[in-house]
């Protein structure tokens, strides 16, 4: 039987290029406390991560239609954090190894 999703928590690595001007990040999203997925170096500045966060639970199949960080928190709690660090304290990617949709019930 499939868990209900309670909390989300999208932790963010940020890094600014400063000889280039482009700020980068790197996300690691839980639910319900466990690691779910990891994402690699990405472009985008401010809450950038939080938006694409949140479209990478969509793509998995755990949000059944894209929704913002503000309507998503009336349903379940939604924490978020980014932290600046150096280049090589980014998250690595790595992919869900498993089928979330088969271990967690989709946020309607």
């Amino acid at each position: 039987m499939a868990e209900k999703i309670r909390s989300v928590f999208i932790e963010s690595r940020s890094w600014f290029d400063k000889s280039g001007g482009n700020a980068y990040y790197s996300n690691r999203i839980h639910i319900n406390g466990r690691v779910v997925l990891i994402t690699g170096l990405r472009y985008g500045y401010d809450t950038q991560y939080l938006w694409d966060g949140l479209r990478e639970l969509y793509n998995l199949g755990l949000i059944l239609e894209p929704q913002s960080p503000y309507s998503l928190r009336q349903k379940i709690d939604l924490y978020h954090v980014q932290n600046s660090v150096p280049k090589r304290e980014l998250f690595k990617d790595s992919p869900a190894e498993e089928d979330m949709t088969e271990l967690y019930e989709a946020i309607a």
